[in-house]
């Protein structure tokens, strides 16, 4: 229980910002949501890779903090991190070089491809941010530090990411409301948020470990 629900809860802030999002853009009109839903089903499809790497470094720092092998458990958070940038690297060319392609698949639409390929733009700009964020995450399940990841998602999502995304989509103060765009742009920066702040986490927990193996030496 003291494990899981933080980690259920930090889920369920992910994934009912982008479901929350949806019902925000109704008035916007059916195609609008509709190029929203292309590329959100999309980024869902490739944010599987990040996340099963995300479990399997959970699985693997649990081991090896268990097993007190310390440095270890760093270069697997490290090297996950660094595996993870490379693959989205790579499935964020492939959204930008095939974005109307993808979208395409979805739609025959011509308004709805249109507005999906643009927002396929935006969502290969955060998938470094995703990365990092959940490879994170998974680490810090590893370290078994979970109420972190509650507060950190929370703020990071429905804060930042929400609020911004508010502000760009439906108001004048910052730039003319931007509609879809602006949400999407407030997506990226809730995941930036969450990615610096479950990275500096997972830095110190790992330094209280350190400090904790040092004085049991």
């Amino acid at each position: 229980m003291r494990l899981g629900y933080p980690i259920a809860f930090s889920l369920l802030f992910e994934v009912s910002l982008f479901a929350a999002v949806a019902i925000i853009l109704i008035p916007f009109g059916a195609n609008v949501v509709a190029s929203h839903q292309i590329a959100i089903n999309f980024s869902g499809l490739v944010f599987m890779v990040p996340l099963s790497l995300a479990m399997a470094v959970t699985i693997k720092v649990g081991f090896e903090v268990g097993n007190k092998n310390l440095e270890k458990a760093k270069e697997l958070c490290r090297y996950s991190v660094i595996l993870g940038l490379i693959i989205a690297v790579a499935t964020a060319a492939a959204t930008l070089i095939f974005k109307t392609q993808i979208a395409a698949i979805y739609t025959s639409d011509t308004e709805v491809l249109e507005l999906a390929a643009g927002l396929m733009f935006l969502a290969a700009l955060f998938q470094f941010s995703d990365a990092i964020q959940v490879i994170s995450a998974g680490a810090l399940r590893g370290y078994k530090d979970t109420k972190s990841i509650l507060y950190i998602t929370f703020f990071s999502y429905w804060v930042v990411g929400l609020s911004f995304g508010l502000i760009l989509g439906l108001t004048d103060w910052i730039a003319p409301a931007s509609g879809p765009y602006g949400f999407w742009i407030g997506f990226i920066s809730g995941l930036t948020v969450a990615a610096v702040l479950l990275a500096w986490r997972l830095k110190v927990v790992q330094n209280r470990f350190d400090q904790q193996a040092a004085l049991t030496s």
